[in-house]
């Protein structure tokens, strides 16, 4: 039988915790495909992982991989139910998103905490998590922190959230362009200052001047997106992101997918680093969200464009009806015309009053 490593070494490929590799692998599958994604491999890693554990490792892991005392583990040897039952529900956490992943290591600390103190116990490695997918057996935090595949930074970032009372975060969540970060501050201030002077190229939504002029004495059904600024039609996003490439000195050309296939310097000494396209656009959309490009619709909004066309409809209509009443009074006229050449006069019980006033 193998001693644990006595030592900061790493275990062997074959004695780490799947949760992790697995998680990657369904990270990697297509939305399309996941459901043909094999749980069985990962609930046979896992397996393979729990026999390890509870029959050759001799003792608990800490977080540092150094052995300690307890033998929590040591003592499913032999069950297979939980084992399999464990296995089952690992490669279920190995499916949940990352932050789901942690909400729930929180609850579990939670309610570990809660048993520390109704044992009375201060020990670390007292035995007061639930072992996954038990309903009885308890483990240490060590063990795990081991089973789920955490690291000493991972546990810690999650019991930190837990202690401040807040949700776990990376260190560079809310900043803009993390993937970027030498460049960050400087690709930021560069595009706010660019997206502040298009906002000057930019004018009110039609609509709200409308509801401004009235809005007090007629009941509109208008769209509420009074703060949305309308670029002008001829416009475009990469439009814009090449009239910034200009400004940094910068020529890029672009294939019909919008991908670029070509860059260069126009001025070596002046040219300043600029952020990709597709960065442009998300920091287009997460900043500056009512910035927005009016569509090309005769010159007015869409708005107005939709009752420009309603009004024509209804002017067209009418039209055909004042032709159609125009015709049946013609019909009728010529009727009269037919009854006067017969000779014949109709009464209309009307009398003929002589220039004096007299009636005759």
């Amino acid at each position: 039988m193998s001693t644990p490593n006595s030592n900061d070494r790493p275990p062997k490929p074959a004695h780490r915790s799947p949760v992790q590799e697995i998680h990657k692998d369904w990270l990697k599958t297509p939305q399309k495909d996941r459901k043909d994604f094999n749980h069985g491999t990962g609930i046979n890693k896992c397996t393979v992982f729990l026999n390890w554990v509870t029959k050759q490792q001799q003792c608990c892991l800490d977080l540092r991989n150094r052995p300690t005392p307890c033998k929590c583990m040591m003592a499913l040897y032999g069950n297979a139910e939980e084992v399999i039952n464990c296995a089952y529900y690992l490669e279920e956490f190995a499916l949940k998103k990352k932050g789901e992943q942690q909400d729930l290591l929180i609850q579990w600390i939670k309610y570990a905490e809660a048993m520390r103190r109704e044992l009375g116990v201060s020990n670390q490695a007292a035995k007061v998590y639930i072992l996954p997918g038990s309903n009885a057996s308890m483990i240490c935090g060590n063990a795990l922190a081991r089973l789920i595949g955490y690291s000493r930074s991972a546990w810690d970032t999650v019991k930190k959230a837990y202690t401040q009372k807040q949700s776990p975060k990376h260190a560079l969540a809310g900043v803009f362009g993390a993937a970027a970060c030498r460049t960050n501050a400087e690709h930021t201030a560069l595009l706010h200052d660019f997206f502040q002077r298009a906002e000057a190229m930019a004018e009110p939504r039609a609509t709200k001047i409308i509801r401004d002029i009235v809005g007090d004495h007629v009941e509109t059904d208008l769209r509420g997106d009074e703060n949305q600024l309308d670029l002008p039609a001829y416009i475009s996003k990469l439009g814009l992101y090449k009239k910034l490439l200009a400004e940094c000195q910068w020529r890029y050309s672009f294939n019909s997918k919008n991908k670029v296939i070509q860059r260069e310097k126009l001025n070596d000494a002046e040219a300043k680093s600029v952020p990709s396209w597709s960065t442009f656009r998300r920091f287009w959309k997460s900043n500056y969200p009512l910035l927005v490009i009016q569509k090309p619709s005769e010159d007015i909004c869409g708005e107005c464009h939709k009752f420009a066309n309603s009004y024509k409809t209804l002017n067209s209509r009418n039209k055909k009806k004042a032709a159609a009443v125009n015709s049946n009074s013609d019909d009728s006229s010529s009727d009269d015309e037919g009854v006067e050449d017969s000779g014949s006069v109709p009464d209309l019980g009307l009398e003929e009053a002589d220039p004096d006033g007299k009636s005759i």
